[in-house]
């Protein structure tokens, strides 16, 4: 069995009751006391650094609302990198008023998609020496303590020599309905039943894949695994890596993590029931990461099976004259066939005494610079 039917899972779904204070910064809660060989006192655990990573275009009035829920974080950040995708708002504008030191805030010259975003954020928070990178879009507005209880899971399973590869929190739409579920982890354990539940009577359950709406990455996975594919632009390229990642080490879900996902369009994408004109030529995008996807990490027949799909879908949409759609999905299903992306490199980790000016810890304005295309 590998779905969400027990009650240790239903626990871990829901968690505490939810709420989302603007700018609250709560009392810290002392963490609960680890079990079994992990009874440790924390202060003699070490200190997790943790960098942030938000990707944001045109979304001026969310951007100012997720970070200051970002900032205003009961665990401390050493590091607030924004990625600003060539937005054509009043974002730049927003961005120049950010004077605190914690904030690096990076202008591309293109928008690169929520995949090239997250490459050029996630490449730079892996030349600090930190050990998770908490990534989102700008559209996510984390409870106050959505990272503190991401660190604390962090350190109880590294007090228990847990190896991990990413963390993720428990995500709500703004009716307060679960979304952006992560996929609970199919790969077998000892006992030969899927691993998934193996960590639920601490309250977390081991993943395959999330969105990037909220995800504690392990720095020291992401450098071994390279950075997402910005060629995937957008749609597929958060599971594709998040995928990737889970072959080095399980993602871990960690109910008790809170944030809200303040996400225009409900449901999932369907290319036949799409009502935004805007968002029709991300299809293209959508089959052909798929494809890839499907290609890499599932057997053969979900595959074959997947390009069947495909192709009904464009039959379909042909058969009933929608031409523009048809071409979309035929022209994602063409490059799909070919797409093979290589693996980006993060580069070497510096040490804390190598860092270059403007380092993690050193007093330092907000900057701001453009990528070179």
């Amino acid at each position: 069995m590998n779905g969400w039917s027990t009650h240790a899972v239903v626990e871990a779904l829901h968690g505490k009751r939810l709420s989302y204070p603007r700018a609250v910064r709560r009392k810290r809660v002392e963490p609960r006391m680890m079990v079994g060989t992990v009874a440790a006192s924390r202060a003699e655990e070490k200190t997790l650094r943790v960098a942030a990573v938000v990707v944001t275009r045109n979304r001026r009035v969310l951007l100012e609302e997720c970070l200051e829920a970002v900032a205003g974080q009961t665990q401390a950040l050493e590091r607030i990198i924004v990625i600003d995708n060539d937005s054509t708002d009043d974002t730049a504008n927003y961005l120049r008023t950010l004077r605190d030191p914690v904030y690096q805030i990076v202008r591309l010259n293109e928008n690169t998609g929520g995949a090239g975003g997250f490459a050029h954020g996630i490449r730079l928070a892996a030349q600090f020496p930190v050990d998770l990178i908490w990534i989102m879009d700008d559209d996510c507005i984390p409870n106050a303590d959505a990272l503190a209880e991401l660190v604390d899971a962090a350190g109880e399973l590294d007090a228990a020599s847990f190896d991990y590869s990413f963390l993720c929190s428990r995500v709500v739409d703004l009716a307060g309905v679960a979304c952006n579920h992560p996929v609970p982890s199919g790969t077998k354990n000892q006992s030969g039943w899927p691993r998934w539940a193996d960590l639920a009577d601490r309250g977390y359950l081991l993943v395959d894949e999330c969105t990037f709406v909220s995800v504690a990455l392990s720095a020291n996975h992401v450098r071994r695994a390279g950075l997402p594919f910005r060629q995937m632009f957008i749609w597929g390229d958060d599971t594709e890596y998040t995928r990737r990642l889970s072959t080095q080490a399980p993602g871990v879900f960690v109910g008790s993590s809170h944030v809200l996902h303040k996400r225009l369009l409900a449901g999932e994408l369907c290319v036949h029931t799409e009502e935004a004109p805007g968002r029709l030529p991300f299809y293209r995008h959508h089959y052909r990461n798929r494809m890839y996807l499907y290609r890499h990490y599932f057997p053969r027949r979900r595959y074959l099976a997947l390009l069947l799909e495909i192709m009904w879908d464009f039959l379909r949409l042909l058969g009933r004259g929608r031409l523009r759609r048809a071409l979309l999905v035929g022209r994602g299903f063409t490059e799909g066939l070919f797409f093979r992306p290589p693996v980006e490199p993060v580069g070497a980790a510096p040490s804390p005494a190598d860092q270059p000016t403007g380092a993690l810890g050193e007093s330092r304005s907000s900057s701001e610079f453009v990528e070179p295309r």
